[in-house]
Formats: structure tokens, C-alpha cells, sequence
């Protein structure tokens, strides 16, 4: 009879998803990961990847990861790839991603007409340009695009002189409709180079450098057409400014000398010098410096990491190896052999088994100090050891990429089991009964069989002795399910159903969609149970992806 419930529900299910497949005329460029080989660990699957052009390195940019190759990149989405020839260096440079707001926008050149670009967007989720301006005039090579909502300012190069470039920065004026000039790098007597660094409505933040390699931080105002020096950024050829930006008051902040300064432009006559705030200088600025929102980390020349916040201050630790990583929330950085992520509204520190290089949520990868590539659930404390190489990143909770000691990409997609989030769950029995419990969320739950038992913990050493008296001072929840991740299916029924987070069945409806989220060795570890185990289950929805898998 049940062997009939499920067969049914099956027929349905597959009518269900026939029809409620998305009609896709076209794949807008999304063709799938080529594979040149496979190996299936049960808890994961690694792939050494090919895309038919040397890989120089992976970049991760918020949920965006892009694969590097020289002339051209790719970005990677749910084990596709679509790629992406006229993104410049400058857009994918974390500085610069984290100035725009964490956007990544860019200039496209206009063939038709020389010295024109147009300004688009990249959605990194659909891999689609979406154009914010057209057909500016620029009259040189841009460099760089600033952006700050729908404010707008550009970076173009005019004439050379010897290996000296000008370059100057151009404002988009709405009401004209064009890219307006505020300094005119022609009229002046003195050479003079300026880079864009960051834009705040209005403002414009720009470093101006002259052919005699000086320094000088200025602020150019689009509404008025106006610009000032920022007085006291001025710096002689044999130093530098860097990481200019602005904070959410109006604040700059900038490393000038390799010391902290910040200028406010309505209350500081020059630049405060921040004597104690001092940076690395054995690192390179790029790898001792990083930007997310209102804060910014930098290394001291002891690799001390600290955490600037507006006008706060704070040191986190000391980073082994200069390695660390900023995200909005927390900071993980290397402790010794492992690794350390701190929250900063909670104030607390909690230790990892690796140096995090990469998170989306509660899922990180990174390196050991071996070189070996680690993926954490956060949730759970669960690791997986995924191959060896460098630059792993994450692109969701199921997809990891790497570069590989050969200079290959490799990519690692985690199996259902390994990364979902549970609860932490203790085994328990008295010594005076034979049944063993369950001991998560506060309450007890029988476990039926050792089948249900080894879905939750791998030998019997986990179960841990309790009085009688305590283990009925516990509530009741009844019999303990399958554990999240675990494949079942009932004798005499081809049905093969994953147990989600949410402890419902969710059946997995061919073989291909089988194989796509758990592998070739997808029939390994199925759980054959007799049918009447499985009525106190409720069904969910059916699996189509290796998100769904992840998500139920």
C-alpha cells in the first residue's frame, strides 16, 4: 500500500515538474563548467575545470567570482560560466568595488565614435551589462568609473609626455547631459595626473600627481564646478597617499606616509594626523589595507590588525602571515596555525581551524598553513578538506573555486549532508534502559533504529551516559527523524527522497537532477527503510537544484 502512496505521489510530483519548469529560449550566455576530471569524496565533489585559456587568478566580489585569464574572464555561477571580455582591471580591484558601493561598473568604448564610452553595470547574478549612461564623450582612454547612487564621475588619460600620462577627472552633469571638466589639465603650465578615487554625492575624491611625482589629495564639487585641495595631503615624490575614500559623515580617510589621516571638510582646517595609527610598510598597501562600508583594516608594521570605524579606533589581533578579511559584519584573520573570526556587535572571537579567505553567510574556505583549502559550516562547526592550492573563494553555500598548484581552476561542490545546517545534537540513554535519545533544541527524542542513529553520529562512543531521573526531567519530542542530508528511500519503492533542514522529505525526481546535486555516486548511502518509518514524515517541496538541496 505504501509502496502505491509513494508511486503516486511520485507520478504527480513528476507532473508537477515537467510542467513547471522555466522556459529558457536562450541561455544569455551561460554554457556549464567544462570538467577535465572528477573525483567524488561522498561529502563532496572536486573538479579540475577547464576554460580554454591560461588562468592568472580567481576573484571574489561580495556573491560575484570571477576566473582571471589574460584577456578575458569569467564569471561563475551555480557550476555555469559566462564570459566577460570588457570588464577592466580597475573594476574588479577590491578598493574600487568597495568606493562603488560594492557595484561593479565600468566604461565600454564606442567604436563608432572615438573618445566615447558608455557606462554600464554588471549584475554579477545574471551576468547582463545594464547601461547607466550612453554615448558620453570623454576625449581620452578612461581609466576608472566612480559611482555613488546615480552621481557619476570619470577618469580619462588626454596626452603623454615621456612616460608621464595626464589624466583628469570628468563629472556627469545631468541637466547638460554631459561629462563636465572641472580642472583643465590643457590650460595648465604644469603636467599634472589625477586619479579618481571615490565619490560621495557631489563630491569627487581624486589624487593629483605631478610629472615631479608630488602628491595632493583634492575635493571637486560637481554642483558647482569647484575644486580644493585637501591641505595637509601634500606629499614629496619619494612618499605616497593611499586607500583614499570617503567615510558616511563627508570624512576622508587616507594613509598619507604611511600614517592614518582623516579631513573633514566643513570642520578640519588640514588633514589630523593619527600619530599611533601606523601601517605596514613590508607589505604592499593592497595586501596590508582592505574597506568595507564605514570601516577600514589595516596591518602595522607588526602585523597588528586594527579596525577604524568613523572616529573609533580598535585593535583586533595579530594577523600570522598579514592574512585577513574585512566583510561588513566581522573580520577573520590567522591566529598561529588557524584562524579567528571576530563580530563587531558582539565583540566576540571565535576560533576557526583555518585562515578564512572567503564567507557568504555562514559558510568560509580558506587555507591552512599547509596550503590545504578548507570549507567550514559556522552554524555547525562541520569542515570539509577540499584539495590544495590558492585564492579559494566561495560563490554560495554549495560552490568553491581555487587555483590549483598546476594554475588550473579546480571547483568543489559540497553534498547536501555536509552542508546543512543543524542544530548541535548529543546521543543519550540511561544505564538502567537500552533505548537511546536524541538531545537537540532543548528536548529528547527516541532514536528507532541504529539506521536513524548513524544518520546523526558516526560510532557508538557519542552516546553519553545520564541518570534516569535526568533523562525524564527532559521533554518528550517524540521519535527522532533521519538527519538533515541523509538520502532514504522505502524496500520495494524507487523513490528516492533527501531529508531537509526543515525534516521534511523532498524527493529527488531523475537521475540526472540525482546525479547534479549529489554526485555520480549519488546511490552510495541510501538509506533503505521499511515503508511504515516514513509515515512520520510530511512531504516537501521536490528538488530541482543543488540550492534546493541546500535551502530545504
Amino acid at each position: 500500500m505504501f509502496r502505491k502512496i509513494l508511486s503516486g505521489f511520485g507520478l504527480f510530483a513528476l507532473v508537477v515538474f515537467l510542467f513547471s519548469l522555466p522556459v529558457r529560449a536562450e541561455t544569455n550566455g551561460w554554457v556549464p563548467l567544462a570538467v577535465e576530471s572528477s573525483l567524488d569524496f561522498g561529502t563532496h565533489r572536486t573538479e579540475r575545470l577547464s576554460f580554454g585559456v591560461p588562468v592568472i587568478g580567481v576573484v571574489s566580489l561580495a556573491d560575484a567570482v570571477f576566473i582571471r585569464g589574460r584577456e578575458t574572464s569569467f564569471l561563475i555561477r551555480n557550476r555555469e560560466r559566462k564570459e566577460v571580455k570588457d570588464i577592466p582591471t580597475s573594476a574588479l580591484n577590491p578598493w574600487m568595488f568597495a568606493n562603488n558601493g560594492s557595484r561593479i561598473v565600468y566604461t565600454v568604448s564606442d567604436s563608432a565614435s572615438a573618445g566615447t564610452v558608455s557606462l554600464v553595470e554588471l549584475n554579477p547574478k545574471e551576468g547582463i551589462e545594464a547601461e547607466l549612461l550612453k554615448h558620453v564623450y570623454l576625449g581620452g582612454k578612461n581609466l576608472t568609473a566612480v559611482v555613488d547612487g546615480k552621481a557619476y564621475a570619470f577618469n580619462p588619460e588626454y596626452q603623454a609626455s615621456g612616460a608621464y600620462r595626464q589624466a583628469g577627472v570628468k563629472i556627469w552633469n545631468k541637466a547638460s547631459g554631459q561629462a563636465e571638466v572641472i580642472l583643465r589639465p590643457w590650460e595648465s603650465k604644469t603636467l599634472r595626473r589625477e586619479e579618481v578615487q571615490d565619490i560621495s554625492g557631489n563630491l569627487v575624491l581624486y589624487k593629483m600627481i605631478f610629472e615631479s611625482g608630488q602628491e595632493e589629495l583634492w575635493i571637486g564639487d560637481a554642483a558647482e564646478l569647484t575644486t580644493t585641495a585637501v591641505r595637509g595631503s601634500w606629499i614629496e615624490p619619494d612618499g605616497d597617499i593611499e586607500a583614499p575614500h570617503f567615510l558616511k559623515d563627508g570624512t576622508v580617510e587616507f594613509f598619507k606616509n604611511f600614517v592614518r589621516y582623516t579631513y573633514h571638510p566643513a570642520t578640519d582646517a588640514e588633514a589630523v594626523r593619527h600619530e599611533k595609527d601606523v601601517l605596514n610598510w613590508y607589505r604592499p598597501a593592497t595586501d596590508s589595507i582592505q574597506i568595507s562600508g564605514n570601516r577600514m583594516a589595516w596591518l602595522d608594521p607588526n602585523d597588528r590588525l586594527f579596525v577604524s570605524e568613523g572616529s573609533e579606533v580598535k585593535e583586533i589581533g595579530t594577523a600570522a602571515g598579514g592574512k585577513f578579511l574585512l566583510q561588513e559584519a566581522r573580520i577573520f584573520y590567522a591566529s598561529g596555525e588557524k584562524g579567528i573570526a571576530y563580530d563587531f556587535a558582539s565583540k566576540i572571537s571565535t576560533p576557526i581551524s583555518f585562515s578564512v579567505s572567503d564567507a557568504i553567510g555562514e559558510h568560509a574556505v580558506g587555507l591552512d598553513k599547509a596550503g590545504n583549502v578548507w570549507y567550514a559550516d559556522l552554524s555547525t562547526g562541520k569542515s570539509l578538506k577540499l584539495g590544495f592550492g590558492a585564492f579559494p573563494v566561495i560563490s554560495d553555500a554549495t560552490h568553491v573555486y581555487w587555483q590549483g598548484v598546476d594554475g588550473q581552476a579546480y571547483g568543489a561542490t559540497i553534498s547536501p549532508a555536509a552542508q546543512t545546517s543543524v542544530m548541535p545534537a548529543r546521543a543519550i540513554k540511561s544505564s538502567l534502559a537500552k533505548t537511546v535519545h536524541l538531545l537537540k533544541n532543548g528536548a529528547r527524542y527516541s532514536i528507532p533504529d541504529e539506521s536513524v542513529y548513524f544518520s546523526w553520529f558516526s560510532s557508538w562512543t557519542s552516546v553519553e551516559l545520564m541518570s534516569e531521573g535526568d533523562i525524564l526531567s527532559i521533554p518528550s519530542g517524540g521519535t527522532a527523524l533521519f538527519a538533515p542530508g541523509t538520502t532514504v528511500k522505502a524496500q520495494d519503492s524507487p523513490d528516492v527522497f533527501l531529508v531537509g533542514k526543515d525534516s521534511k522529505l523532498h524527493w529527488i525526481p531523475s537521475q540526472p537532477v540525482a546525479i547534479r546535486v549529489l554526485g555520480p555516486n549519488w546511490k552510495k548511502g541510501i538509506v533503505t527503510v521499511a515503508p511504515k518509518m516514513l509515515f512520520d514524515y510530511v512531504m516537501g517541496d521536490f528538488i530541482q537544484t543543488e540550492k534546493d538541496a541546500a535551502t530545504f
